[in-house]
């Protein structure tokens, strides 16, 4: 069967190499890659590597150049489109955690670790993207496993060159994905402060507890049911000789109340059963309120908060990570890493790897490549962890503020909240408007200018 996800240019992935399609190309090539920030501090000799396992992946909605639980051996580059994030929840369903639409944007690092990906990347309308195969570098892997495999120490080089780039795009991700993550929380810890949010989740349980009992023939008698809903039933009654029995027996019995309304629906004879149910629910929660049984059951509960991790939790396990892998020719203090990796108050990988070496806590290729792998490594796996506990978020407050039950108004005054959770994960530079807008066209231009020095 046909994974309807799989891109259309997966019979091609080898000869569409631009070395295969447009190898004139090769000089335009390396000269534009110099021109994009990801990859400009690269040697010629790797740009011109590069070129020889690059090629451009055009994507249609809904396909996905990378998949969750698959392997892969490509890094790509966004040229032009949008893309979605999701990853799979502990129920199984997926969520989307996340939203890639800056130009150049690199994704599906993945890879370097020869491991499963760990989401999946899709396309939301037409997008273009640059793809690598990094599969021809030196396997580092293979040289940590068992160090009689090594290449001469000078093979490593471009592992080092291309891991500084991921380590530098894993880290700014990461640094915006904790802060995403801490803003989500903060809305939580704010919504179990506001007293109306408390008076209003006692409203919603007391709703949803009447709500179950009245389907599953429950409900308290001392509710007085009965004329409750000989009251509020009196237009369906004279269309349903069933109902007028229902309603007289004593007790009544709701479950066959509510199927029979539902059998209603289903014949057309009662045009909007969830209204229906919403104003009987509505009456008789005003009643439970005054009933010791219901008062108990609706008292209001302060919800585990969903735990969040923290840009010193990384650092920390980075630091113990580096510490303990062999690669340093001599002890390094947590102060003198930290000054090493925050330039600026910015994490900066390639920074940290220069300080390594020229102060000779590391004397040899390998090991810097390593180090940097070790940070990539780190950064991939606190992001699933971090995209994890966004989604968990995410369901959280919209779980906390749509009570589960059939009332449509009540889940339609929720929406815009739900808008307010997805549009976090799209934010904008804090600019004046005119100058936000300003940058958003030179990308534009130079994406165009990208696409047209390639015909494209």
């Amino acid at each position: 069967m046909i994974n309807p996800y799989l891109p259309h240019f997966m019979d091609t992935i080898k000869t569409n190499y631009i070395k295969n399609t447009n190898p004139e190309l090769r000089e335009q090539f390396i000269e534009i890659l110099r021109r994009i920030p990801h990859f400009s501090g690269l040697s010629d000799g790797l740009l011109a590597q590069l070129f020889h396992y690059a090629k451009f992946v055009s994507l249609r909605d809904k396909e996905r150049p990378v998949l969750e639980e698959m392997y892969g051996q490509e890094v790509y580059t966004l040229i032009r489109g949008t893309l979605d994030v999701y990853i799979k929840a502990e129920s199984g369903e997926e969520k989307q955690v996340d939203v890639i639409y800056k130009p150049f944007s690199l994704f599906g690092e993945q890879c370097i670790l020869g491991e499963q990906n760990n989401a999946s990347i899709e396309a939301r309308g037409d997008v273009l993207l640059l793809g690598i195969d990094i599969s021809a570098l030196p396997d580092l892997i293979v040289g940590l496993e068992n160090p009689e495999n090594r290449l001469e120490d000078g093979a490593y080089g471009q592992n080092t060159a291309l891991y500084s780039v991921f380590a530098n795009v894993l880290t700014e991700r990461l640094d915006r994905l904790i802060k995403d993550q801490y803003k989500l929380i903060q809305r939580i810890m704010i919504l179990h402060d506001s007293e109306a949010y408390q008076v209003a989740w006692q409203r919603n349980s007391l709703l949803t507890i009447i709500y179950n009992e009245f389907c599953t023939n429950e409900l308290s008698q001392e509710l007085g049911i009965q004329p409750i809903l000989q009251e509020l039933l009196a237009s369906p009654l004279g269309k349903s000789k069933s109902l007028q029995r229902l309603l007289k027996a004593t007790p009544v019995n709701t479950a066959h109340v509510y199927m029979e309304l539902s059998r209603m629906q289903t014949l057309g004879d009662l045009e909007d059963l969830n209204s229906l149910l919403l104003t009987i629910t509505q009456s008789l929660t005003d009643k439970a309120r005054k009933l010791d049984r219901y008062r108990r059951q609706r008292q209001f509960q302060f919800h585990d908060i969903p735990t969040s991790d923290s840009l010193s939790d990384f650092l920390n396990e980075t630091y113990e990570t580096i510490s303990e892998a062999s690669l340093l020719s001599r002890p390094l203090s947590k102060e003198t890493f930290l000054d090493a990796f925050l330039v600026n108050h910015t994490l900066n990988p390639t920074a940290l790897a220069a300080t390594l070496k020229d102060k000779g806590w590391i004397n040899d290729e390998f090991s810097l490549a390593c180090c940097l792998y070790l940070i990539c490594k780190k950064c991939i796996s606190m992001e699933l962890t971090i995209n994890q506990g966004i989604a968990r978020a995410i369901h959280y407050l919209i779980v906390h503020n749509t009570p589960r039950q059939f009332i449509q108004s009540t889940h339609m005054k929720n929406l815009h909240l739900v808008k307010e959770v997805v549009d976090l994960f799209e934010i904008e530079e804090e600019t004046p408007t005119g100058e936000a807008k300003s940058k958003k066209g030179s990308h534009q231009e130079s994406v165009e200018d990208l696409l047209s020095e390639f015909g494209l």
